[in-house]
């Protein structure tokens, strides 16, 4: 029996965020945020425009949230009047920064929807800036498959719908994507965005 009552659009909504970025593979979805507030920091330098230099994605617009957060808003398509907004915070943790970014709401004909009755799934990444390149890796699910059957890996998680969602705590969480910062498999590195000027 599966503890989690997912609905597949709120899972589908999510990867939208990635399918301007990735060629490939999907984000693994955790039920817990990977932080604390004490480990939530705020950067000025990710605020604004970012599109792919090739002209192929759809552009992420960071503008600030609540508290220390960002508001990122994506479109689901560039014919459409749709936008994805997520919530999303860096995570500072020793001298590493991370990303949990969580859907909450769709934008239609500029009107913003909430989600209705859906667990929030986080999407865990690294991000960093460099002058008016923005570099993003998410935690890669097919990695998180592979490696867990194969029993190099082991977090608690669950298989909802065909996607893994991972139900380790925070700390967990913080040990994991800190023992596996430097494995490029595990974090997918997305083509650079460029700021938009």
């Amino acid at each position: 029996m599966n503890p989690f009552k997912f609905t597949k659009k709120p899972l589908i909504s999510a990867v939208v965020l990635l399918l301007s970025l990735l060629a490939a593979c999907g984000p693994a979805f955790s039920i817990h945020p990977l932080f604390t507030d004490k480990d939530v920091v705020f950067d000025p330098a990710l605020l604004g425009t970012w599109t792919d230099p090739t002209g192929d994605g759809l552009p992420l617009i960071f503008e600030r949230g609540d508290a220390d957060s960002y508001k990122v808003i994506t479109q689901l398509n560039d014919k459409t009047n749709v936008d994805s907004i997520f919530e999303m915070h860096l995570v500072k943790l020793g001298s590493r920064v991370f990303l949990d970014a969580v859907q909450t709401k769709n934008r239609i004909a500029g009107q913003e929807v909430e989600l209705g009755l859906a667990v929030p799934a986080h999407i865990l990444g690294q991000v960093s800036v460099e002058g008016n390149v923005l570099h993003l890796s998410l935690l890669d699910q097919e990695w998180m498959g592979k490696q867990l059957k194969a029993g190099k890996i082991s977090i608690p998680h669950e298989e909802v719908d065909g996607d893994l969602v991972l139900t380790a705590s925070t700390l967990d969480l913080q040990k994991f994507v800190l023992d596996h910062a430097d494995d490029a498999e595990a974090f997918v590195p997305t083509d650079p965005l460029q700021r938009k000027k």
